[in-house]
Protein backbone atom coordinates (compact mmCIF):
# COMPACT_ATOMS: atom_id res chain seq x y z
CA UNK A 1 0.00 0.00 0.00
CA UNK A 2 1.47 3.32 -1.12
CA UNK A 3 -1.09 5.61 0.48
CA UNK A 4 -1.54 7.13 3.53
CA UNK A 5 -3.91 5.41 6.02
CA UNK A 6 -5.01 7.35 9.08
CA UNK A 7 -6.07 4.54 10.69
CA UNK A 8 -2.86 3.44 11.37
CA UNK A 9 -2.41 7.35 12.40
CA UNK A 10 -4.70 7.06 14.92
CA UNK A 11 -3.73 3.70 16.27
CA UNK A 12 -0.34 4.96 16.64
CA UNK A 13 -2.27 8.12 18.40
CA UNK A 14 -4.44 6.01 20.83
CA UNK A 15 -1.08 4.03 21.26
CA UNK A 16 1.31 6.89 22.50
CA UNK A 17 -2.47 8.23 24.92
CA UNK A 18 -2.63 11.52 23.13
CA UNK A 19 -5.75 13.45 22.16
CA UNK A 20 -6.29 14.17 18.71
CA UNK A 21 -5.69 18.12 20.05
CA UNK A 22 -2.47 17.05 21.90
CA UNK A 23 -1.46 15.25 18.56
CA UNK A 24 -2.57 18.23 16.20
CA UNK A 25 -0.76 20.72 18.46
CA UNK A 26 2.55 18.22 18.76
CA UNK A 27 2.77 18.55 14.82
CA UNK A 28 2.23 22.05 14.38
CA UNK A 29 -1.38 21.91 12.60
CA UNK A 30 -5.08 22.10 13.26
CA UNK A 31 -7.43 19.85 14.80
CA UNK A 32 -9.40 20.58 11.56
CA UNK A 33 -6.68 19.71 9.15
CA UNK A 34 -6.43 16.11 11.12
CA UNK A 35 -9.99 15.85 11.03
CA UNK A 36 -9.68 16.27 7.54
CA UNK A 37 -7.25 13.86 7.24
CA UNK A 38 -9.13 11.08 9.26
CA UNK A 39 -12.19 11.99 6.99
CA UNK A 40 -9.57 11.26 3.80
CA UNK A 41 -10.69 15.05 2.65
CA UNK A 42 -7.18 15.96 2.84
CA UNK A 43 -3.82 14.12 2.60
CA UNK A 44 -0.72 15.20 4.86
CA UNK A 45 2.16 16.75 3.36
CA UNK A 46 5.63 15.23 3.40
CA UNK A 47 6.85 18.03 5.88
CA UNK A 48 3.92 17.39 8.37
CA UNK A 49 4.13 13.44 8.03
CA UNK A 50 7.37 13.93 9.12
CA UNK A 51 6.35 15.59 12.53
CA UNK A 52 3.78 13.57 13.06
CA UNK A 53 6.09 10.46 12.95
CA UNK A 54 8.60 12.53 15.29
CA UNK A 55 5.64 13.04 17.66
CA UNK A 56 4.18 9.77 17.78
CA UNK A 57 7.74 7.96 17.57
CA UNK A 58 6.72 5.78 14.71
CA UNK A 59 8.86 5.15 11.69
CA UNK A 60 7.07 7.37 8.21
CA UNK A 61 6.30 4.08 6.79
CA UNK A 62 4.00 2.83 9.51
CA UNK A 63 1.38 4.94 8.14
CA UNK A 64 1.20 3.58 4.74
CA UNK A 65 0.44 0.30 5.76
CA UNK A 66 -2.64 -1.73 5.40
CA UNK A 67 -5.43 -1.20 8.09
CA UNK A 68 -4.89 -3.06 11.03
CA UNK A 69 -7.50 -4.93 12.98
CA UNK A 70 -7.91 -4.51 16.09
CA UNK A 71 -9.42 -5.99 19.35
CA UNK A 72 -13.35 -5.08 19.88
CA UNK A 73 -13.95 -3.49 22.69
CA UNK A 74 -16.82 -4.93 23.95
CA UNK A 75 -15.21 -8.12 23.94
CA UNK A 76 -12.39 -7.05 25.65
CA UNK A 77 -11.45 -7.94 29.28
CA UNK A 78 -9.39 -4.96 30.49
CA UNK A 79 -8.79 -4.90 34.57
CA UNK A 80 -9.61 -2.13 37.19
CA UNK A 81 -12.62 -1.27 35.25
CA UNK A 82 -12.99 1.89 37.77
CA UNK A 83 -9.98 3.60 37.09
CA UNK A 84 -9.86 3.12 33.85
CA UNK A 85 -10.07 6.12 31.67
CA UNK A 86 -11.05 6.26 27.94
CA UNK A 87 -7.92 6.82 27.27
CA UNK A 88 -7.01 4.24 28.65
CA UNK A 89 -8.94 1.92 27.08
CA UNK A 90 -8.09 3.11 23.73
CA UNK A 91 -4.33 2.74 24.61
CA UNK A 92 -5.14 -0.98 25.47
CA UNK A 93 -7.13 -1.80 22.25
CA UNK A 94 -4.08 0.24 20.28
CA UNK A 95 -1.32 -2.05 22.30
CA UNK A 96 -3.67 -4.89 21.36
CA UNK A 97 -4.11 -4.07 17.85
CA UNK A 98 -0.03 -3.85 17.34
CA UNK A 99 0.26 -7.18 18.93
CA UNK A 100 -2.30 -8.79 16.54
CA UNK A 101 0.26 -6.84 13.59
CA UNK A 102 2.86 -8.83 15.36
CA UNK A 103 1.47 -12.21 15.34
CA UNK A 104 -0.19 -11.97 12.31
CA UNK A 105 3.53 -11.35 10.52
CA UNK A 106 4.66 -14.29 12.42
CA UNK A 107 2.11 -16.24 10.41
CA UNK A 108 2.79 -14.49 7.36
CA UNK A 109 6.29 -15.83 7.65
CA UNK A 110 5.69 -19.25 7.86
CA UNK A 111 5.80 -20.26 11.78
CA UNK A 112 2.84 -22.65 12.40
CA UNK A 113 1.50 -21.38 16.37
CA UNK A 114 0.11 -23.49 18.87
CA UNK A 115 -3.92 -24.30 17.95
CA UNK A 116 -6.43 -23.19 20.16
CA UNK A 117 -7.05 -25.30 23.02
CA UNK A 118 -8.95 -23.48 25.31
CA UNK A 119 -11.83 -25.31 27.10
CA UNK A 120 -15.34 -22.39 26.90
CA UNK A 121 -17.04 -23.15 30.56
CA UNK A 122 -19.32 -20.13 31.09
CA UNK A 123 -21.57 -22.04 33.12
CA UNK A 124 -19.45 -23.23 35.15
CA UNK A 125 -18.41 -21.94 38.68
CA UNK A 126 -14.97 -20.81 39.11
CA UNK A 127 -13.45 -23.94 41.15
CA UNK A 128 -15.05 -26.23 38.43
CA UNK A 129 -14.04 -24.50 35.76
CA UNK A 130 -10.35 -24.43 36.95
CA UNK A 131 -10.42 -28.01 37.83
CA UNK A 132 -11.84 -29.13 34.34
CA UNK A 133 -9.24 -26.66 32.39
CA UNK A 134 -6.39 -28.90 34.57
CA UNK A 135 -8.09 -32.01 33.63
CA UNK A 136 -8.52 -31.53 29.82
CA UNK A 137 -4.79 -30.48 30.03
CA UNK A 138 -3.43 -33.21 31.81
CA UNK A 139 -1.69 -31.18 34.36
CA UNK A 140 -4.08 -33.13 37.59
CA UNK A 141 -3.31 -31.14 40.52
CA UNK A 142 0.48 -30.47 40.60
CA UNK A 143 2.28 -27.50 41.15
CA UNK A 144 2.49 -25.56 37.39
CA UNK A 145 6.19 -24.38 36.89
CA UNK A 146 5.71 -21.74 34.23
CA UNK A 147 2.61 -19.96 33.78
CA UNK A 148 3.47 -18.30 30.38
CA UNK A 149 4.78 -21.44 28.28
CA UNK A 150 1.87 -23.51 29.66
CA UNK A 151 -0.51 -21.11 27.94
CA UNK A 152 1.41 -20.43 24.73
CA UNK A 153 1.24 -24.32 24.17
CA UNK A 154 -2.46 -24.11 24.60
CA UNK A 155 -2.74 -21.96 21.76
CA UNK A 156 -2.80 -18.45 24.28
CA UNK A 157 -1.06 -15.70 21.78
CA UNK A 158 1.02 -13.71 25.23
CA UNK A 159 2.43 -10.38 25.21
CA UNK A 160 4.05 -8.27 27.49
CA UNK A 161 2.50 -4.52 27.70
CA UNK A 162 5.42 -1.75 26.66
CA UNK A 163 6.68 1.23 28.87
CA UNK A 164 4.47 3.26 26.36
CA UNK A 165 1.24 2.05 27.89
CA UNK A 166 2.71 0.32 31.54
CA UNK A 167 -0.25 1.77 33.08
CA UNK A 168 -2.19 -0.87 31.87
CA UNK A 169 -2.99 -3.54 33.99
CA UNK A 170 -2.87 -7.26 32.13
CA UNK A 171 -6.18 -8.02 29.80
CA UNK A 172 -7.38 -10.94 27.26
CA UNK A 173 -9.44 -10.60 24.49
CA UNK A 174 -10.40 -13.57 21.86
CA UNK A 175 -10.01 -12.87 18.31
CA UNK A 176 -12.19 -15.24 16.63
CA UNK A 177 -10.65 -18.78 17.68
CA UNK A 178 -7.71 -17.32 18.88
CA UNK A 179 -6.99 -16.46 22.64
CA UNK A 180 -4.88 -13.31 23.43
CA UNK A 181 -3.28 -12.05 26.88
CA UNK A 182 -1.32 -9.02 27.51
CA UNK A 183 0.55 -8.81 30.86
CA UNK A 184 2.42 -6.11 32.28
CA UNK A 185 5.78 -6.67 33.29
CA UNK A 186 6.22 -4.30 35.97
CA UNK A 187 4.54 -6.47 38.74
CA UNK A 188 6.46 -9.02 40.65
CA UNK A 189 6.39 -12.56 38.81
CA UNK A 190 3.82 -14.23 41.55
CA UNK A 191 1.42 -11.40 40.23
CA UNK A 192 2.33 -11.79 36.92
CA UNK A 193 2.05 -15.57 37.30
CA UNK A 194 -1.92 -15.04 38.80
CA UNK A 195 -2.64 -11.96 35.85
CA UNK A 196 -1.46 -14.88 33.71
CA UNK A 197 -4.30 -17.46 35.22
CA UNK A 198 -6.50 -14.36 36.13
CA UNK A 199 -7.38 -13.35 32.54
CA UNK A 200 -7.02 -17.43 31.63
CA UNK A 201 -10.31 -17.72 33.87
CA UNK A 202 -11.90 -14.70 31.40
CA UNK A 203 -11.30 -16.84 28.47
CA UNK A 204 -12.48 -19.87 29.45
CA UNK A 205 -15.49 -18.66 31.82
CA UNK A 206 -16.41 -15.05 30.01
CA UNK A 207 -15.91 -15.42 25.97
CA UNK A 208 -17.21 -12.09 24.30
CA UNK A 209 -18.83 -10.89 27.68
CA UNK A 210 -16.86 -7.83 28.44
CA UNK A 211 -15.81 -7.50 31.66
CA UNK A 212 -18.15 -6.83 34.81
CA UNK A 213 -16.92 -6.95 38.75
CA UNK A 214 -18.77 -10.24 39.12
CA UNK A 215 -16.89 -11.65 35.81
CA UNK A 216 -13.71 -10.14 38.49
CA UNK A 217 -14.45 -11.93 40.61
CA UNK A 218 -14.85 -14.60 38.85
CA UNK A 219 -11.71 -15.14 37.25
CA UNK A 220 -10.29 -14.34 40.58
CA UNK A 221 -11.98 -17.50 42.06
CA UNK A 222 -10.32 -19.49 39.29
CA UNK A 223 -7.09 -18.17 38.92
CA UNK A 224 -6.19 -19.19 42.42
CA UNK A 225 -8.34 -22.57 42.49
CA UNK A 226 -6.37 -23.17 39.10
CA UNK A 227 -2.90 -22.06 40.52
CA UNK A 228 -3.75 -23.57 44.17
CA UNK A 229 -5.84 -26.70 43.34
CA UNK A 230 -7.71 -27.99 46.53
CA UNK A 231 -6.88 -31.57 47.00
CA UNK A 232 -2.69 -29.86 46.45
CA UNK A 233 -3.42 -27.40 49.80
CA UNK A 234 -5.31 -29.73 52.35
CA UNK A 235 -2.67 -32.29 51.37
CA UNK A 236 0.31 -29.63 52.25
CA UNK A 237 -0.50 -30.01 56.06
CA UNK A 238 -0.58 -25.54 56.31
CA UNK A 239 -3.62 -25.75 59.27
CA UNK A 240 -2.71 -22.37 61.08
CA UNK A 241 0.47 -21.69 59.74
CA UNK A 242 2.48 -18.80 60.58
CA UNK A 243 3.56 -16.00 57.91
CA UNK A 244 7.43 -17.83 57.71
CA UNK A 245 5.54 -20.89 56.96
CA UNK A 246 3.38 -19.32 54.43
CA UNK A 247 6.83 -17.30 52.93
CA UNK A 248 8.71 -20.73 52.83
CA UNK A 249 5.60 -22.66 51.45
CA UNK A 250 4.60 -20.17 48.39
CA UNK A 251 7.03 -21.09 46.04
CA UNK A 252 5.52 -24.52 45.86
CA UNK A 253 2.88 -23.17 43.56
CA UNK A 254 4.69 -19.88 42.51
CA UNK A 255 2.25 -17.48 44.14
CA UNK A 256 2.07 -14.40 46.32
CA UNK A 257 2.08 -15.09 50.37
CA UNK A 258 -1.11 -12.78 50.21
CA UNK A 259 -2.61 -15.34 47.48
CA UNK A 260 -1.69 -18.41 49.37
CA UNK A 261 -3.13 -16.94 52.47
CA UNK A 262 -6.71 -16.51 50.79
CA UNK A 263 -6.63 -19.89 49.60
CA UNK A 264 -5.97 -21.55 52.31
CA UNK A 265 -8.98 -19.64 53.78
CA UNK A 266 -11.27 -20.42 51.05
CA UNK A 267 -10.68 -24.11 51.17
CA UNK A 268 -11.25 -24.12 54.83
CA UNK A 269 -7.58 -24.54 56.36
CA UNK A 270 -7.38 -21.39 58.44
CA UNK A 271 -10.26 -19.30 60.27
CA UNK A 272 -11.41 -15.96 59.52
CA UNK A 273 -9.78 -14.80 62.34
CA UNK A 274 -6.52 -16.32 61.54
CA UNK A 275 -6.84 -14.78 57.92
CA UNK A 276 -7.45 -11.21 59.05
CA UNK A 277 -4.58 -11.86 61.62
CA UNK A 278 -2.07 -12.20 58.70
CA UNK A 279 -3.45 -10.27 56.04
CA UNK A 280 -2.20 -7.71 58.98
CA UNK A 281 0.79 -9.02 59.25
CA UNK A 282 1.46 -9.08 55.59
CA UNK A 283 0.25 -5.57 54.87
CA UNK A 284 2.20 -4.36 57.49
CA UNK A 285 5.36 -5.80 56.56
CA UNK A 286 4.71 -4.28 53.19
CA UNK A 287 4.38 -7.27 51.74
CA UNK A 288 1.44 -6.62 49.77
CA UNK A 289 4.04 -4.84 47.11
CA UNK A 290 7.38 -5.90 47.90
CA UNK A 291 7.18 -9.66 47.59
CA UNK A 292 9.17 -11.64 50.29
CA UNK A 293 11.50 -14.68 48.97
CA UNK A 294 10.34 -13.36 45.25
CA UNK A 295 10.73 -15.35 42.27
CA UNK A 296 12.26 -14.82 38.51
CA UNK A 297 9.78 -13.02 36.23
CA UNK A 298 8.70 -15.86 33.35
CA UNK A 299 9.42 -15.20 30.02
CA UNK A 300 8.10 -16.04 27.06
CA UNK A 301 9.97 -19.23 25.27
CA UNK A 302 7.90 -19.00 21.94
CA UNK A 303 9.43 -15.48 21.40
CA UNK A 304 12.96 -16.81 22.16
CA UNK A 305 12.08 -19.78 19.91
CA UNK A 306 11.22 -17.08 17.21
CA UNK A 307 13.97 -14.79 17.05
CA UNK A 308 16.58 -18.11 17.25
CA UNK A 309 15.02 -19.69 14.22
CA UNK A 310 14.81 -15.84 12.47
CA UNK A 311 18.59 -15.23 13.70
CA UNK A 312 19.73 -18.55 12.20
CA UNK A 313 17.51 -19.21 8.98
CA UNK A 314 17.36 -15.61 7.82
CA UNK A 315 19.69 -13.46 9.62
CA UNK A 316 17.25 -11.30 10.96
CA UNK A 317 17.82 -9.34 13.99
CA UNK A 318 15.07 -7.73 16.31
CA UNK A 319 15.83 -4.03 14.40
CA UNK A 320 15.19 -5.82 11.29
CA UNK A 321 12.01 -7.59 12.56
CA UNK A 322 10.77 -4.27 13.42
CA UNK A 323 11.79 -2.70 9.96
CA UNK A 324 9.71 -5.42 8.31
CA UNK A 325 6.28 -4.36 10.77
CA UNK A 326 7.52 -1.00 10.38
CA UNK A 327 7.14 -0.37 14.34
CA UNK A 328 9.53 1.01 16.62
CA UNK A 329 12.20 -1.49 17.53
CA UNK A 330 12.04 -0.79 21.29
CA UNK A 331 8.22 -1.38 21.38
CA UNK A 332 8.90 -5.06 19.33
CA UNK A 333 11.49 -5.53 22.22
CA UNK A 334 9.11 -5.25 24.61
CA UNK A 335 5.94 -6.84 23.48
CA UNK A 336 8.09 -10.03 23.06
CA UNK A 337 9.40 -10.13 26.43
CA UNK A 338 13.48 -9.54 24.86
CA UNK A 339 13.86 -6.66 27.09
CA UNK A 340 12.99 -8.11 30.31
CA UNK A 341 15.71 -8.14 33.49
CA UNK A 342 15.77 -12.01 33.77
CA UNK A 343 15.78 -15.23 32.27
CA UNK A 344 12.92 -17.57 32.45
CA UNK A 345 11.50 -18.15 36.05
CA UNK A 346 13.49 -20.54 38.48
CA UNK A 347 12.05 -24.14 38.99
CA UNK A 348 12.35 -25.68 42.46
CA UNK A 349 14.64 -28.87 42.04
CA UNK A 350 12.05 -31.12 43.54
CA UNK A 351 9.20 -30.36 40.95
CA UNK A 352 8.39 -33.81 38.30
CA UNK A 353 8.65 -32.90 35.22
CA UNK A 354 6.18 -31.28 33.18
CA UNK A 355 5.97 -32.74 29.26
CA UNK A 356 3.20 -30.70 28.51
CA UNK A 357 5.57 -27.70 29.09
CA UNK A 358 8.25 -29.22 27.31
CA UNK A 359 6.03 -29.49 23.95
CA UNK A 360 5.45 -26.06 24.05
CA UNK A 361 9.26 -25.38 23.06
CA UNK A 362 8.95 -27.63 19.93
CA UNK A 363 5.78 -26.55 18.77
CA UNK A 364 6.66 -23.40 16.83
CA UNK A 365 8.20 -24.62 13.51
CA UNK A 366 8.65 -22.79 10.01
CA UNK A 367 5.96 -24.52 6.99
CA UNK A 368 7.33 -25.04 3.76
Amino acid sequence: MSTFNYQRLDVARRYRGLGKGELAAGAGITLRQLNHYQHGEDTPSEATLKRLSEVLQFPLSFFFGAEIDGPDVAAANFRSLRRMTARDRDRGLATGALGQLIFDWLEEKGFELPSEDIPALELFEPEEAAKFTRAQWGIGERPIGHMIRLVESKGVRVAAIPDAARELDAFSFWRGKTPYIFLNLSKSAERIRFDIAHELGHLVMHAGCGRTRESEFEANLFASAFLMPRGEMLASGLYNPRLSALIDAKARWGVSVAALAYRLHKVGMISDWHHEVLFREISIRGYRTDEPQPMRKEVSQLWERVYEVLRKDEGMSPGDIAAELAIPEADLRQMTFQLSPVGGAERPAWLPPEPDERVALRIVARRG
